[in-house]
């Protein structure tokens, strides 16, 4: 799929689907993807994207947001000493954290280590971070998407990927050293 990748648009009155071509004829990636989603939602606060884990697939559904956001006092992506965050730690580097999913559904979540919100608050570098943390803590597992959630989709403020997986064995989620 050289040079395109396939995005549908689907607001609340249910839109019809859009084929974006590339400018650039690379095969799209995860920062491709989110950048250019986030560049043509920039005016709609509220949305959700699904990336397909071969990355030229995105589903992005906008408007009439589903959620009430909760604030967590603290934010567990900040403040890594609480006890979420103590106790769901996976894996991070300088920009970027991984945890397992803190209610316990079969996902990992990646955070930038900035509290933002909105993707396109975003460094290159922070993008390109989550990018490579998302690629090492989803080797040897089977991704079966990744999801973001922005405004009113989501409940947690802190800008957040869910990688969302088939199936996770308990001691691949614990990292020797590790440490948020």
């Amino acid at each position: 799929m050289e040079g395109k990748f396939t995005w549908r648009a689907q607001p609340a009155t249910r839109g019809s689907a859009a084929t974006v071509e590339r400018v650039d004829g690379l095969a799209p990636d995860f920062a491709d993807i989110v950048q250019h989603v986030s560049m043509a939602l920039a005016s709609c606060p509220d949305w959700h994207l699904e990336i397909a884990p071969t990355f030229d697939y995105a589903c992005v559904a906008y408007g009439a947001p589903p959620n009430a956001l909760v604030t967590p006092d603290p934010c567990p992506a900040c403040d890594v000493d609480c006890e979420i965050a103590r106790t769901t730690f996976v894996d991070g580097n300088e920009f970027a954290r991984a945890w397992t999913d803190a209610t316990g559904r079969p996902m990992l979540i990646v955070t930038p280590v900035r509290h933002i919100t909105t993707p396109s608050a975003l460094s290159s570098d922070e993008l390109a971070a989550i990018g490579s943390l998302i690629d090492r803590v989803t080797a040897g597992k089977r991704l079966e998407s990744i999801k973001l959630n922005v405004g009113g989709y989501r409940h947690w403020p802190h800008l957040h990927f869910k990688l969302l997986l088939d199936f996770i064995p308990a001691d691949s989620l614990c990292i020797e050293g590790s440490d948020p």
